[in-house]
C-alpha cells in the first residue's frame, strides 16, 4: 500500500470533496492564492498593497539581516525603529533578556518514535501537569501490516523541570488515513481525541482516561445522524463530564457543509448525547463547528466561512439545565472578506478570544 498521507494537504475525494468545493467563490480564491503566492502571502489585503506600490515583491519571506536590507529598500525601516525605541522607552529602557528573566526556560517535546510527515503538534491541550500533543499523521505499524496516517497522542507528564512521556495512545481498529490525533482535548484523568476522516470522513472522536498512571479506551464517540464527509472529529473540547466535538461539514436540511456540534456528557463510565447545537442563523458552507472552546457551562463555536467570502464569525451557547442556548454571535468590527474570523477559538472565564 502506498504511503499517501494527506493530512494538511489537499485531499479532494469523495464526499468531503464535493462539500469543500461548494463554495464558488472560496474557489476562485485559492486558485488565484495558487496562480499569485507571492501576492496572497500576507492575506487578502497584500493584493491591495501590492497594487499601491511600484515595488517589487514588497513582502518577501526573509529573516535577520536579510530582513532588515529590504526593509531599508522599500524605506520601511525608520518606523521599525521608532516603534522599538517607544517599546523601549515604555519599558523604562529594560533589555530584552530582562523581559524573559521570570520565565522559566522551554522545554521542547518530540516523539520517540517520530518520522516524516507524522505531523507531531498538529494538536495540543494541556492540563494541570499534563501535556497531550496529536500526531495524526503518524504510521500505525501492526503484526499485519502498516497503517499510513493511521494517527496517534503522545501524553507527557512533568517531572521537575521538564515533561517525560507517559504514553502513546492509538487506536487498534485504526484504519490508514483515520488521522487520529488530528484534535485533542484534555481535563484531568480524561483526553478526547478526534479521528475526523474515519469510516469515510464521516468522523469519530475517542475517550481515554487514566488510572494509576495508565491510560486506557473508555468510548468511542460518532454522531447519532452522520453522513460520509461530516468530519465529526475536527475540533473537540472538553471539561469535566462534558465533551464537545465539532462536525463543520455535516449537511443541515439543504445547506450543505452548514455544520454542527455535538455535545455529550458522562454519567459512570458511559457518555451519551446531550444535544445537537446549530447555528441560528446558519447558512450552507459556514462550516459551524470547525473550531471549539468548552468552560464551565459556556461553548464558543467557529464558524469561519460565514458570511460573503469567508468573513467568518463565532457563537457563544449556555447551558441552563441540560439544554444549551446560543447566547450571542461574535464577529469583527474591522472584519473583511477572507479573515475567517473564528477558525480558533478559546475561553476563560468571561474573556473570549
Amino acid at each position: 500500500m502506498t504511503n499517501n498521507k494527506g493530512f494538511f494537504q489537499p485531499v479532494l475525494s469523495g464526499t468531503f470533496a464535493r462539500k469543500l468545493m461548494l463554495p464558488v467563490a472560496g474557489v476562485l480564491l485559492l486558485l488565484a492564492a495558487i496562480a499569485f503566492p507571492q501576492a496572497w502571502q500576507f492575506g487578502g489585503q497584500r493584493a491591495a498593497a501590492a497594487a499601491a506600490t511600484t515595488k517589487t515583491d514588497a513582502f518577501p519571506t526573509l529573516k535577520g539581516a536579510s530582513a532588515m536590507s529590504q526593509l531599508k529598500q522599500q524605506g520601511l525601516d525608520g518606523a521599525l525603529k521608532r516603534s522599538w525605541r517607544t517599546a523601549r522607552a515604555t519599558l523604562g529602557g529594560i533589555t530584552t533578556a530582562a523581559l524573559f528573566a521570570d520565565f522559566d526556560p522551554f522545554v521542547q517535546l518530540a516523539a520517540n518514535d517520530g518520522a516524516a510527515d507524522d505531523y507531531f503538534g498538529a494538536a495540543v491541550a494541556i492540563s494541570g501537569d499534563t501535556v497531550v500533543v496529536g500526531a495524526p499523521g503518524d504510521d500505525i505499524t501492526f503484526l499485519g501490516g502498516t497503517n499510513f496516517g493511521q494517527g496517534s497522542a503522545y501524553v507527557f507528564v512533568r517531572s521537575g523541570a521538564g515533561f517525560v512521556l507517559q504514553q502513546k495512545l492509538t487506536v487498534l481498529t485504526g484504519a490508514s488515513d483515520d488521522y487520529f490525533g488530528n484534535s485533542v482535548g484534555i481535563s484531568g484523568d480524561t483526553l478526547v481525541v478526534g479521528a475526523y476522516f474515519e469510516n469515510v470522513e464521516r468522523g469519530a472522536a475517542y475517550v481515554f482516561v487514566r488510572t494509576l498512571g495508565h491510560w486506557s479506551l473508555q468510548q468511542r464517540l460518532s454522531a447519532n445522524d452522520s453522513s460520509n464527509g461530516d468530519v465529526f472529529g475536527v475540533a473537540v473540547a472538553i471539561e469535566g463530564n462534558t465533551i464537545a466535538v465539532g462536525a463543520p461539514y455535516d449537511d443541515i436540511g439543504l445547506n450543505d457543509a452548514q455544520g454542527s456540534v455535538y455535545v455529550f456528557t458522562r454519567a459512570g463510565s458511559a457518555w451519551t448525547p446531550q444535544q445537537k447545537l446549530l447555528a441560528g442563523d446558519g447558512v450552507a458552507s459556514s462550516i459551524f463547528g470547525s473550531s471549539i472552546a468548552l468552560q464551565n457551562n459556556t461553548l464558543l463555536i467557529g464558524a469561519p466561512h460565514t458570511g460573503l467570502l469567508n468573513l467568518g464569525a463565532a457563537y457563544v451557547f449556555v447551558r441552563s439545565g441540560a439544554n444549551w442556548i446560543e447566547q450571542q454571535k461574535l464577529s469583527s468590527n474591522d472584519g473583511v472578506n477572507g479573515d475567517q474570523f473564528g477558525a480558533a477559538v478559546a475561553l476563560d472565564g468571561d474573556t473570549a478570544l
